[in-house]
């Protein structure tokens, strides 16, 4: 037996365990018993029969053993085609012996005659009534469990939810880890993705639109290299999910999605599961397209406001006064400013994001005093502007100007919280327009921070 059949038996009740065990038993039985016929008698051992029934009862050397397999494998089409062949074979008896019995009915209950027939037609009964069931016992076979338990149950998405695959945004480990749970409906196993599976994860966000920075990879994973997540059947993977701790108070919740083809059969709700328990007890958050947003209402979660991305042919724009190209040096006093406009401090996520490959990040100062700062990186489809941080609409516009003129005459994109009216005004005036929106919703409280500083979101998949 197999690894992958021993996890499917495990993963089932000990009561349907003996079920299946006793319906496999009794099939093994019955191709050993036609098998025999057929090889004492040949083609003339049921010769007694009327012709349909001969058919029949010789296919039972091949149906038999197919029905024997099938439970085997745990698969749920076993159930029904055992309930079927096993009724077909005792009314097929019963028909063929119905003369014999009339004249001495006492023979059904001597050991030689029809003993062994009346018992038959009861393990028909029980494998009929246990089908039912049994298949759904081998439909949820295993919904995943997680080997590490979860410190608390947060709410579950609606089903019908978790496989729209539409929902935003997210060791170095490059070596993927061992498998979390057990098999879930379609042999469904969710395991934690490193880093050499963030193509994979960031293609399907490309493929949905989002426009993920060609560089992301190595910064999510700094903040939380155990936060990631890929559903795979059979060594393919079909769903993914980041749950990427802050600290130890805030979480947040992205990079949600299922493949196309395999929406609606559960691997979303099962990914949603097993990812929210590495949150534990922590306030998650999350940026959510409209569609989806009375879903996550439904799992716990509650609109804060809405961010729109704008989009755009960056504007021409001259270098402004006090700004300049951040160097390393900068680090600390970017990191302590990034605290303050952020609901979780995050040193390390920061210490790759403005130095990734194509990151360019522009400080500006004030009486030697930072007032803010921003990064512009390549995406997919477009650049990028997050975060773009700043006290005052004068300090984000000398920011803004600064990062669009290296991009001037290529699409950008920022992601602008609705709040931050300045924000909004500073984009349209460069003649960037909406495109879509999102709703940063939480489950419960988060660190306060300075939202009036935000003119620019640092990213839709880790907030």
């Amino acid at each position: 037996m197999t690894d992958r059949i021993r996890r499917r038996w495990r993963a089932l009740p000990p009561w349907d365990q003996g079920l299946l065990a006793v319906s496999i038993g009794g099939f093994v039985e019955g191709t050993a018993s036609h098998a025999g016929d057929l090889a004492r008698h040949g083609r003339h051992a049921y010769s007694a029969f009327a012709p349909p029934l001969q058919v029949f009862v010789s296919a039972l050397t091949v149906l038999d053993p197919l029905v024997a397999i099938l439970p085997l494998y745990v698969r749920p089409a076993g159930v029904p085609l055992a309930a079927l062949v096993m009724t077909a074979d005792a009314l097929g008896n019963w028909c063929a012996n119905w003369a014999w019995l009339q004249a001495d009915r006492s023979r059904l209950l001597r050991p030689v005659g029809m003993l062994p027939i009346t018992l038959f037609a009861l393990f028909v009964l029980f494998v009929v009534a246990s089908a039912v069931p049994l298949a759904r016992a081998l439909h949820t076979r295993g919904r995943c469990r997680s080997a590490d338990p979860p410190v608390a149950q947060r709410p579950l998405i609606r089903e019908d939810a978790a496989d729209t695959g539409r929902a935003h945004g997210g060791r170095p480990p490059t070596q993927r880890s061992a498998p979390m749970t057990s098999p879930a409906p379609h042999d469904l196993v969710v395991t934690r993705a490193g880093l050499a599976d963030w193509p994979v994860i960031s293609g399907w966000a490309a493929a949905e639109g989002w426009n993920p920075g060609l560089s992301d990879g190595p910064a999510f994973f700094a903040q939380d290299p155990e936060g990631f997540f890929l559903g795979r059947i059979d060594g393919e993977p079909v769903s993914a999910i980041s749950v990427v701790n802050h600290g130890a108070d805030y979480a947040f919740l992205g990079c949600y999605l299922v493949r196309p083809d395999l929406r609606g059969h559960g691997h979303g709700l099962t990914t949603w599961k097993t990812a929210l328990a590495h949150a534990g007890t922590r306030t998650v958050g999350l940026d959510g397209v409209v569609a989806q947003q009375d879903n996550y209402r439904q799992s716990g979660f509650r609109s804060a406001y809405r961010t729109i991305r704008f989009t755009g042919t960056a504007p021409e724009a001259e270098t402004p006064g006090g700004t300049r190209p951040a160097g390393p040096a900068d680090l600390a006093a970017i990191t302590a400013y990034d605290s303050a406009c952020h609901p979780a401090d995050r040193p390390r996520f920061l210490a790759e994001w403005l130095t990734a490959p194509g990151h360019r990040t522009v400080v500006r100062h004030e009486d030697g005093r930072l007032t803010g700062y921003g990064v512009i990186r390549p995406g997919r489809d477009s650049l990028r502007i997050g975060p773009l941080f700043a006290d005052t609409a004068e300090d984000a516009r000398a920011l803004f100007a600064a990062l669009a003129g290296q991009a001037a005459g290529r699409e950008l994109a920022i992601d602008v919280p609705e709040p931050n009216a300045a924000g909004t005004a500073l984009v349209e005036a460069a003649g960037l327009a909406p495109s879509f929106e999102t709703a940063r919703m939480y489950t419960g409280p988060v660190r306060a921070y300075a939202q009036d500083r935000v003119f620019g979101v640092t990213t839709l998949e880790l907030g």
